[in-house]
């Protein structure tokens, strides 16, 4: 029993990722893995080993309980929380999804519900126009949208000015005298408006930045309920797959930090762990493995 994961096309050529599954029943024979490469015999004697530290049908008071045999990513999708998906389709109804209408994409249920509302209370005709977070989310902000100019005030004008400081000095100045009083009229005129522009810019850059804040604020809101959504969830839609196989616990090996690290966040627990410095005195030596990971964890998850 296996679960796979390929890309989300019509007729997908790759395997993106496989995780293993398998059902310990008490009754099993247990037999060392036998094999001639000395890197497998390695590997899963060191799996083997700490499979075997602790009685999960003891610990539990189970006669069986789904295990797995390892979970391998394609290193090219590496980094795309993959792991964490393949995980989360031991314990998701695959069946239970959704497609946005826009890129076609198909989302589980967990990605798209809320805290309050499971999947199967959504109407037709929400799922139907349902948009994915990718489809739905802006495609840009308006930081650089240019402000929307405003007519300035037409009260006083230059031509008006000009017309009456021409009309009252004529007869009184000469040539040069009009020019300088023209000169300074326009300078004020000018200065009036560059500080009348300048209030302008101020005010509606204060709102484009309030508006931006606000939409920021709101991003965030989101990300953090749709995080508070999908663990919600998580723990409410424990394992189909061991209910549909009247399993109670899922136990596994991870000899990974990455995988390690999204077990925990995905609510396993462990129930026993081992160094590697430990594992490599009683005969299993993986070198250059304790620069990334320090030991090796059996993990379970109670299905309630």
């Amino acid at each position: 029993m296996s679960i796979v994961c390929v890309e989300d096309v019509e007729n997908p050529k790759e395997i993106i990722s496989v995780n293993v599954l398998t059902v310990a029943d008490k009754n099993d024979k247990r037999e060392p893995f036998q094999t001639d490469d000395k890197v497998w015999g390695m590997l899963f004697g060191a799996v083997d080993f700490v499979c075997n530290a602790v009685d999960p049908f003891k610990m539990y008071g189970v006669d069986k309980y789904l295990s797995a045999l390892g979970l391998v990513v394609d290193p090219k999708w590496r980094g795309c929380a993959i792991g964490k998906e393949m995980l989360l389709a031991r314990q998701l109804n695959s069946i239970e999804f959704v497609i946005c209408h826009i890129c076609k994409k198909k989302y589980h249920h967990a990605c798209i519900n809320t805290t309050n509302i499971l999947f199967t209370d959504l109407s037709e005709q929400y799922k139907a126009t349902w948009s994915c977070p990718a489809c739905a989310r802006p495609k840009k902000d308006n930081t650089n949208t240019p402000v929307r100019g405003s007519p300035l005030p037409r009260e006083t004008t230059s031509e008006s000015i000009l017309t009456n400081a021409t009309s009252a000095v004529t007869s009184a100045v000469g040539p040069e005298a009009l020019r300088r009083i023209i000169r300074e009229e326009l300078n004020s005129v000018l200065d009036s408006f560059k500080i009348n522009i300048l209030e302008r810019l101020k005010s509606d850059t204060k709102q484009v930045i309030d508006q931006v804040s606000c939409i920021t604020a709101s991003l965030n809101f989101l990300e953090q309920k749709y995080e508070a959504t999908v663990t919600d969830l998580s723990e409410k839609t424990k394992v189909p797959i061991c209910k549909a196989l009247g399993l109670k616990v899922t136990v596994t090996v991870f000899t990974a930090g990455a995988s390690q690290a999204v077990a925990k966040k995905l609510g396993y627990k462990v129930i026993y762990e081992i160094t590697y410095k430990e594992l490599a005195e009683k005969g299993f030596v993986f070198p250059g493995i304790e620069e990334n990971t320090k030991s090796s964890m059996l993990m379970s998850m109670e299905i309630k």
